[in-house]
């Protein structure tokens, strides 16, 4: 279906809409939108409305354009990961213990896995020291970017458990750079275990998991559990200068275009690890990157920028928008597009 003057349209992935005042060729139209402004838009990002209904056969045409589109991101995709793959691999240590929560009907409990997300074998042995009693729980071989299956631990049992020892060997074939024998004794407080936020996406599991650094030849990890909250903005400062490159990618071509900023405030985006914060303590990170990001939005004049918070159980959605409604009561906000974050996104529209 052809747009033209006169039609009335609706954002594909935006709220709002408004009336197509001219056509400035075949791509891109101009629109008085809600606001009363007249505004470009692309014509691929707009829905028809035809009595307040969208034309059934302009949905047939958006879905063979986004059809079309996902096989390009695709062939894309998998370009960059052939070009990858053809790189020099990296020879760092990265090995992790990870626990996943493990729920049925009858009780609550933890799945244990040894993570070796590296190019080197491991020759492992896993202990466990409960009560009085220290035992070897499992021993053997993990292969290279594998993950193994050690037990499945009662969430009741972590009371008695007082740590878990894990002794490595690190050998490749070939020629290699010899690596020392590696031990490292875990202390996990139960406090952790049923700390909901403890739990975090992640790149090894589906599932939200408590991934604890074995070995992991980077020293913002292996210290991190040690630092004071000065030093913890520190680290915020320093990852958002090493990341900015990376994110202003991710940041989409109509994001740009309309001068959007795209915030994402999940924990696990900020920090490398979150053992030992309290919820209150990850709160106040999360909050700090708010407002950090807000002041510099409206430094830099940014007209709109999204915090994605997703759903949870809404404790930091509504701590922004209190802050939002009692110290930025001349910004206007509202739920970002349903259609890219459903609920999970909050959109502030600062000019």
């Amino acid at each position: 279906m052809t747009i033209k003057q006169g039609d009335k349209v609706k954002y594909l992935s935006e709220i709002g809409g408004g009336t197509v005042t001219k056509i400035i060729n075949k791509n891109e139209v101009y629109i008085l939108n809600d606001e009363g402004f007249e505004v470009p838009a692309y014509i691929k990002e707009l829905i028809i409305v035809e009595n307040n209904k969208i034309s059934e056969s302009y949905i047939d045409e958006i879905n063979k354009n986004n059809i079309e589109d996902n096989e390009k991101t695709i062939k894309n995709d998998m370009t960059n990961i052939y070009e990858e793959e053809t790189t020099i691999q990296n020879d760092e240590l990265k090995i992790y213990m990870a626990l996943v929560p493990f729920n049925n009907e009858e009780t609550k409990s933890l799945n244990i896995y040894l993570i070796n997300d590296s190019i080197h074998n491991l020759l492992y042995s896993y202990i466990l020291k409960e009560k009085s009693e220290t035992s070897v729980n499992s021993a053997g071989l993990l292969e290279p970017n594998t993950k193994l299956f050690l037990e499945n631990i009662n969430f009741k049992r972590f009371n008695h458990i007082n740590n878990f020892i894990f002794q490595i060997i690190i050998f490749k074939k070939g020629l290699y750079k010899l690596k020392k024998p590696f031990e490292k004794e875990i202390t996990i407080k139960p406090m952790e275990i049923f700390n909901e936020y403890s739990y975090v996406e992640n790149d090894f599991f589906n599932e939200n998991a408590l991934i604890i650094p074995i070995i992991k030849e980077d020293a913002l990890t292996e210290h991190i559990t040690r630092l004071t909250n000065e030093d913890i903005d520190k680290i915020i400062v320093e990852k958002e200068k090493i990341t900015s490159n990376k994110s202003e990618e991710i940041i989409s071509k109509k994001h740009e275009k309309n001068n959007i900023k795209e915030i994402d405030l999940h924990i696990n985006k900020l920090l490398d690890n979150v053992i030992g914060l309290s919820n209150s303590g990850i709160l106040d990170i999360q909050m700090k990157h708010f407002k950090n990001n807000l002041e510099e939005a409206i430094k830099n004049k940014i007209k709109k920028i999204v915090f994605i918070h997703g759903i949870g159980n809404g404790t930091l959605k509504m701590k922004i928008r209190n802050t939002l409604d009692s110290n930025y009561k001349y910004l206007k906000y509202q739920d970002a597009s349903f259609q890219k974050y459903r609920f999970g996104a909050t959109l502030v529209i600062i000019s």
